[in-house]
């Protein structure tokens, strides 16, 4: 990817910054959730909020590297990734080529469309990101690679179509094989949203909701 944008061709620093960013993310992930504690940090009701569902994402994020603690299990987890964003990789290719527009931007585009999508999922903006992953196709193919802003608009407006349809075909017969149901994950979804409940004039926070039988 790096290779196909010019920008890199003169800026090794940037090259470098790309390089370790990687390792920085993985080093505040372990280590931010020691340090943000919102108790010690603010006394604003507001940013107490804030920063805990900051430091609930970390700690969830940290939890989930626990794979990695067994050598087999963590080599199977990141096989299994690599090949999910190769099938991805393929995909923005491919449709690319429907799109007629590998001839500007190749294999090379493909990979930063991808990697831009990602970046951007990561603060989502918007429900199912709608907008801003069609801005960071526009981004990357009209600002790096000279596609027109409507091919690249039409592009991400597609890539995002299939992406949707590809989660639905493959997401419903796993959830169907784990017996869940579209009412159970509505309701693990209602259970870890937070509420905020007015009393008076005092706010109650709650992290999720609570089921009696």
């Amino acid at each position: 990817m790096f290779s196909t944008v010019g920008y890199f061709s003169g800026h090794h620093g940037a090259l470098i910054l790309f390089t370790i960013a990687p390792l920085a993310a993985l080093v505040a992930v372990i280590v931010l959730p020691m340090i943000v504690r919102p108790g010690a940090v603010s006394r604003s009701s507001r940013m107490h909020a804030v920063l805990r569902q900051i430091r609930g994402a970390l700690v969830q994020v940290r939890a989930g590297l626990r794979v990695f603690r067994s050598p087999r299990e963590g080599g199977i987890s990141a096989v299994a990734q690599l090949t999910a964003w190769a099938l991805q990789w393929a995909s923005c290719f491919v449709l690319l080529v429907a799109f007629g527009l590998d001839d500007q931007a190749g294999i090379g585009a493909a990979a930063a469309v991808l990697f831009a999508v990602n970046v951007t999922a990561v603060l989502p903006a918007t429900p199912s990101n709608l907008g801003v992953f069609q801005a960071a196709c526009v981004a990357v193919l009209s600002g790096a690679y000279g596609v027109s802003s409507a091919d690249a608009l039409g592009y991400g407006i597609v890539l995002q179509a299939v992406e949707i349809a590809t989660a639905v075909m493959m997401g419903m017969p796993a959830l169907l094989a784990e017996g869940l149901s579209w009412k159970d994950v509505r309701l693990r979804a209602l259970q870890t949203s937070p509420v905020q409940l007015r009393t008076g004039n005092r706010d109650l926070e709650r992290s999720g909701y609570e089921s009696e039988a």
